[in-house]
């Protein structure tokens, strides 16, 4: 693991960094969360020692149909209380046009952009209680035009990114994956390739609402209600591992929800790539 440096200057080189970071900590862990060059935010996560353990890689990612990069939700400002809840930070972000990401001309001249105004808001909280290593994220979007999406990424953790890579002692994909070592994901044990994936699978062959990794004495886990609602009709998220992380070609792990889901008759292990 790497660990990290009297200075806040993120570890993580997978993202941009726009020179400002907030951060709460406790006893057991601490959470540093960074600008990126267009707003906040993304965020390293480290445990009691300063170890960096994952990066939360966005505060939410879209992927329109055409659009050769994904948008990501981000927020020009942030809000920090404290209280016998923890410590919360809320982020009243939006969806980050091309024209923001790009700053020149000539960058938007490589694009038909498809909005020139912000086509979803939102809120997203982080909550570190108190004395635990518990860390709560809520995210909630609003639609302001009607828009067509390949997917949507909620949560998207980065285990062991620019860290301890793609090792791990355990992980365990409850239902589906109970990983020992260097084992893979997905693996063809039982079942052959492509049948064997189990990188997004029905929501309904996961029994229980849960991922988890550990690695030289650290455990990290992603845990979510799986009867969650997003809309009339539209339950179930989607839950996504790939241990290591063979979805990007990364020395890292990937725990994540993500929209759509399989249950909405998605087919099954697709990504909205």
């Amino acid at each position: 693991m790497r660990l990290k440096e009297d200075t806040l200057l993120p570890i993580y080189e997978g993202a941009s960094y726009g020179g400002e970071t907030v951060k709460v900590g406790n006893s057991k862990m601490r959470v540093e969360i960074h600008k990126r060059l267009t707003g906040w935010g993304w965020a390293e996560i480290f445990n009691a020692t300063g170890q960096l353990i994952a990066v939360l890689d966005h505060f939410g990612e879209v992927k329109l149909p055409g659009l050769a990069i994904p948008l990501r939700m981000e927020a020009q400002k942030y809000e920090l209380e404290k209280g016998e809840f923890g410590q919360r930070l809320t982020f009243p972000v939006t969806l980050t046009s091309l024209s923001d990401m790009a700053g020149t001309s000539s960058f938007k001249s490589w694009f038909k952009l498809p909005f020139t105004q912000p086509a979803i808001e939102g809120i997203v909280t982080v909550t570190l209680d108190p004395g635990s290593p518990v860390l709560r994220l809520a995210y909630e979007f609003k639609l302001l035009a009607i828009l067509e999406m390949s997917y949507l990424r909620g949560p998207w953790l980065e285990v062991g990114a620019d860290s301890f890579g793609a090792a791990k002692d355990d992980g365990i994909f409850p239902g589906l994956e109970w990983l020992v070592g260097n084992e893979w994901s997905s693996g063809t044990d039982w079942f052959q390739h492509p049948w064997a994936l189990r990188v997004a699978p029905h929501p309904f062959k996961v029994a229980a609402g849960l991922m988890a990794l550990s690695h030289d004495g650290t455990g990290i886990g992603l845990a979510w209600d799986p009867l969650a609602n997003f809309a009339p009709d539209r339950p179930y998220p989607q839950p996504v591992f790939a241990s290591p992380n063979f979805i990007d070609r990364k020395s890292n792990h990937i725990m994540g929800l993500m929209l759509p889901s399989v249950a909405w008759g998605c087919r099954r292990e697709h990504l909205g790539g």
